[in-house]
């Protein structure tokens, strides 16, 4: 297959909820437990002692992605980081042409999967029997 007919779907989650979920799982993970607000103040204090320690400006989403501070140690390692999308989109379009991609967003997915999947068989130039098995 040529790279140019590559197609890619990056699914993406509202970065709060995806905050929320990560500090969640933290029981399973790290046998911890605690107000969500405490956790959040401690990740937002390492994550801004870090960006001062590293000269990383804080409002640049692309230099606090790919900077050290993004893999904070123990349970804050990319709990807040990983919610920054433009820098890792950026990075597909990089490496591919635009066309080749489709960003979704789960929200959109869970409120409305047959639109979604409808216009991802499109973005996929399925065949129309490929396109019906999907609307099924």
């Amino acid at each position: 297959m040529q790279r140019g007919r590559l197609r890619f779907i990056l699914i993406v989650r509202d970065p709060v909820a995806r905050v929320r979920s990560f500090f969640d799982w933290f029981p399973y993970l790290y046998h911890m437990r605690g107000p969500f607000s405490k956790w959040l103040t401690v990740a937002l204090s390492l994550q801004k002692s870090c960006a001062r320690k590293h000269a990383v400006d804080m409002t640049d989403g692309d230099a606090l992605y790919w900077s050290a501070c993004r893999n904070i140690s123990g349970q804050y390692q990319d709990a807040l980081s990983g919610g920054l999308y433009a820098p890792q989109v950026r990075w597909w379009f990089h490496h591919f042409a635009p066309r080749q991609l489709a960003v979704v967003s789960l929200g959109a997915y869970l409120s409305r999967p047959h639109d979604v999947l409808q216009q991802l068989a499109a973005f996929l130039e399925m065949d129309g029997q490929g396109a019906a098995q999907v609307s099924a």
